[in-house]
């Protein structure tokens, strides 16, 4: 039953309770919310663990999509592919592209790397590390590279070289600007064209709370020969193929000098392009200024 307790008597000063029937539609609709509260509710909860737990999950089975297991202790009695190397005995390298075909080669217990259990040559353990990097980002890697894609390792080669210089550069343009700061990408990315892979790159930047003012990337074609550009503010200001590559495609030995060369003609295009920008940028800070007022910038 229910109870009314909207009426009262003003000379007796107490309420007037009259007893109604109880109302089977108004239960049942009761008994229905309820229900699907708690379905509501069980679903939530089941969809924030799944996202929780899925990329941990999907972390964890790189190594098996496309690699091998640790070494045994025994290894395979076959010679090292490092040229000059003398071992006779080796681990395979244990890369395979989507069409299952394996890289096969087989290394030493000096010239092998290991990624999350598993066993790469140098230019695949390369990739594999992007892709266990990448994996459940913004930036995961769909479709995995071929065996012969040698863009990855060399774009991981030239961040290692050239990211440095080009963060240094980038914090000479901040400096006496507190609401400006350096960020560089922590892992590569693909560039697609009509939905074809065409290159990898990696980037960095100068950025306020309003958006990024400036980017620099270095971007390494898939292609043979890899081509390597540099585009600052979207646009390419230096492209070539590295000189020991080329010289090695020409059938001359690579010189030691090559990567140095290489680099200083890099860095020099990119500062030149970087200080054809440079009253832009600051024409963008003066106006942010001037229309929003002094920011508070989160430091990294």
């Amino acid at each position: 039953m229910t109870a009314r307790h909207d009426l009262l008597d003003p000379s007796h000063g107490r309420w007037h309770i009259t007893l109604s029937p109880p109302n089977p539609s108004h239960a049942l609709v009761t008994g229905l919310n309820s229900q699907l509260l708690f379905v509501a509710t069980a679903f939530v909860v089941a969809a924030g663990i799944l996202l929780l737990v899925r990329p941990r999950m999907r972390r964890a089975m790189i190594p098996t999509e496309i690699g091998q297991s640790l070494p045994s202790p025994k290894p395979s009695a076959e010679p090292c592919s490092q040229p000059g190397c003398r071992e006779q005995t080796g681990w395979t390298c244990g890369y395979r592209e989507k069409t299952g075909q394996r890289c096969g080669s087989t290394w030493c217990s000096k010239h092998i790397t290991e990624v999350r259990g598993a066993t790469y040559c140098r230019r695949h353990a390369a990739i594999a590390k992007t892709l266990d990097q990448t994996e459940g980002s913004i930036f995961e890697v769909k479709s995995q590279p071929s065996l012969e894609d040698r863009a990855v390792p060399l774009l991981e080669l030239l961040r290692q070289d050239l990211g440095p210089d080009l963060t240094q550069l980038l914090a000479e343009v901040a400096a006496g600007h507190p609401a400006v700061v350096v960020a560089g990408q922590k892992s590569i990315q693909e560039v697609q064209s009509e939905g074809e892979r065409i290159a990898w790159q990696v980037s960095w930047g100068l950025h306020t709370t309003r958006g990024y003012l400036l980017r620099l990337a270095i971007r390494v074609g898939v292609p043979e020969p890899p081509v390597v550009q540099a585009i600052v503010a979207n646009e390419m200001v230096f492209q070539s193929v590295p000189y020991w590559i080329t010289r090695r495609l020409t059938g001359e030995a690579p010189l030691a000098s090559d990567h140095l060369a290489f680099h200083a003609d890099f860095m020099q295009a990119v500062q030149e392009a970087v200080r054809d920008k440079l009253p832009d940028v600051m024409s963008q800070l003066e106006f942010e200024s001037e229309r929003f007022g002094s920011t508070t910038v989160r430091r990294y």
